[in-house]
């Protein structure tokens, strides 16, 4: 039997980005994963759909490919994609579009190198028309003092009754939020989280009420998101959605 399923496509793995693979294969994990959110302030003129060409050196683990802006903050565009590779040594990045017409600053290729890469996450904030990358905030991290992310999530049961999410900023305390709707997708909580150390990631694991089950390990999401979709088994966390009809694994 097929039933009508939904794949995310984003962030945060080469597997899926662009293309009709499964959702089998070896999950991503913190620490094992390298978490790269680059931030673009366009031109406000532009006329161009830019994306992003994106890949990893050291060992070249991640094959050239585009990858689309997924989220937009006070600054610009964000892409946010994770790479399975821990520490690679380099990051390459040109902001360009499908017809390799490339934005100003990136008529040379430019690199996130391994300095830049602090605790696993990979952030950069660049502009259009300058070839310079800066790894310095200029909201001085508030872009997430104040968690506030849809959490959407998927159970082949389609069985959310006692479902939840806990959520915390990383290194600080957490709580519990109800799923309290659900969309196409399935079920929706709405993680509102204070988050005064500024930190760029947050937690989550979907899990029964009284802990009698979760999910899967730990989870891991850039906290600026203001959605993401997380999968039953998968063990990544997405940040936008393409529906189509595969075989589910319970099948």
């Amino acid at each position: 039997m097929k039933r009508m399923r939904f794949v995310c496509i984003v962030a945060l793995t080469f597997a899926l980005i662009f293309s009709g693979l499964s959702l089998s294969g070896q999950a991503l994990e913190k620490g094992k994963s390298t978490l790269v959110i680059i931030h673009y302030k366009a031109d406000p003129n532009a006329t161009k759909d830019w994306n992003l060409w994106l890949w990893a050196n050291g060992p070249d683990y991640f094959p050239n490919k585009a990858h689309a802006f997924n989220g937009e903050d006070a600054y610009g565009k964000i892409a946010a994609y994770e790479f399975p590779v821990d520490q690679p040594e380099k990051i390459g990045f040109i902001v360009r579009d499908d017809n390799w017409n490339k934005d100003g600053g990136s008529e040379n290729d430019r690199f996130i190198t391994k300095d830049m890469i602090k605790n696993g996450v990979a952030e950069i904030w660049i502009e259009s028309g300058s070839k310079n990358i800066s790894t310095v905030n200029p909201s001085n991290g508030a872009d997430v003092e104040n968690i506030d992310t849809n959490i959407h999530y998927y159970r082949y049961d389609n069985d959310y009754e006692k479902y939840g999410v806990w959520s915390w900023p990383e290194e600080q305390d957490g709580k519990r939020f109800e799923f309290d709707k659900q969309d196409e997708f399935g079920a929706v909580a709405k993680v509102t989280l204070d988050n005064p150390t500024k930190a760029r990631l947050a937690g989550v694991i979907p899990h029964l009420e009284g802990w009698s089950e979760k999910d899967g390990a730990d989870r891991f999401f850039y906290a600026g998101a203001k959605d993401i979709w997380l999968i039953e088994g998968d063990q990544t966390v997405y940040y936008s959605c393409l529906l189509y009809t595969s075989p589910s694994p319970r099948d």
